[in-house]
């Protein structure tokens, strides 16, 4: 994703708000290129809301791209 002051807040509450819980984040920036690396640990009721999680999360401004892992 693109940098920016509340990119985690936003993905996180994107999230929650989809009954995501999380249960790790690692996040990094590359301040040069203005760029973070946010990685999610996520449990959810079903591959139904996983695809849901996935949807809202790609709705957050700023963020380029998303895979489950």
């Amino acid at each position: 994703a693109m940098d920016r002051p509340g990119l985690l807040h936003d993905i996180s509450t994107a999230l929650t708000v989809n009954h995501g819980n999380i249960t790790a984040i690692n996040a990094k920036t590359d301040k040069g290129q203005n760029i973070s690396n946010i990685h999610v640990s996520v449990e959810f009721d079903n591959l139904t809301s996983l695809s849901q999680l996935i949807e809202k999360v790609k709705q957050v401004p700023n963020v380029i791209h998303i895979k489950r892992i």
